[in-house]
């Protein structure tokens, strides 16, 4: 930094902010308020933010209202049908169930402690 001393810190999205331990006051409270909240993401597309257990539960049974698929990948909106495709290629977050669950099936068995860390066989 050339000597220079940073003045602000930069601010972080609302799910990250904390107070040591605790979360800061804006979060205690969607927590304890509605437990959903639409924000934005650092990359400018909307997203809910779910602050609560019963809420996460919720929000993964319902694909009408919370799905991948209806949040546009940055800059789809100027793609074709091909581009697109390519582009959510191995993407597996941006697909619905029951597309996501056949491919995370799919996947599953490479992400064993052994295939993950060589010379593992995977006992303790």
């Amino acid at each position: 930094m050339n000597g220079q001393m940073m003045t602000q810190t930069p601010k972080l999205p609302l799910h990250l902010r904390r107070n040591g331990f605790n979360p800061v006051e804006a979060l205690a409270r969607a927590r304890d308020g509605e437990g959903v909240v639409r924000v934005e993401t650092p990359f400018g597309l909307p997203a809910y933010l779910v602050c609560r257990h019963e809420d996460v539960h919720q929000v993964l049974s319902d694909p009408a209202r919370f799905s991948s698929a209806l949040t546009p990948f940055p800059g789809s909106g100027q793609m074709n049908a091909d581009e697109l495709a390519k582009m959510q290629a191995g993407q597996l977050i941006g697909f619905d169930p029951p597309e996501h669950t056949r491919l995370r099936r799919m996947l599953t068995p490479e992400f064993t402690v052994r295939r993950l860390i060589p010379g593992r066989t995977g006992g303790a």
